[in-house]
This record gives structure tokens, sequence and C-alpha cells, in this order.
């Protein structure tokens, strides 16, 4: 929950974010918790600086399926993608 207070911050970082359709489609803790994660969702992708996509079951195989990937871009400009799984992060 801390992590999202940044995104509703005064000065949010743009953040883009690939979920798995299976994640809104799966009913985990009964109507309400879905309901209210689907609203957090919501209210998240309406946001400016916030790309919110879903990837549909239907899409082929691809190489991040085993691991999340995240892209970080410091002040600098140079880009650098983390990739984390159950045994490292690179």
């Amino acid at each position: 929950m801390a992590r999202q207070e940044v995104l509703l911050g005064p000065t949010p970082p743009d953040f883009s974010v690939v979920i798995c359709e299976s994640v809104v489609k799966r009913n985990v803790g009964g109507p309400e918790v879905m309901r209210a994660q689907l609203g957090a969702l919501l209210l998240h992708g309406a946001r400016e600086t916030t790309i919110l996509q879903v990837l549909p079951l239907s899409a082929e195989p691809h190489g991040l399926m085993d691991c999340p990937m995240s892209i970080l871009t410091p002040p600098d400009g140079v880009p650098v993608i983390y990739t984390e799984g159950t045994n490292q992060g690179r």
C-alpha cells in the first residue's frame, strides 16, 4: 500500500503495467474484495501518468511469462531493465 501512495502523490512517476487477464477473472477473496481490487485498477488506470494494459489469455507465449520485468528510467534517461525470478534478480 505504501508503494501505491507514490502513484497518488502530487508528482507521480510515469507508470506502465501489463497484467494477465486471469488476474481480473480469478475470484480471490470473494466479490467484495474483487470489486475493491478492480476499483483500484480503474482508479490507477484513469490517471494521466499510468498506462494499464490487460494481456488476453489468448495471447501467444512470450519470454517473460515466468518472471516480472521492470524498466526503470533514472534522471539521466538511460533505461535499466530488471527481472526477478524465484532464485535471482538481474
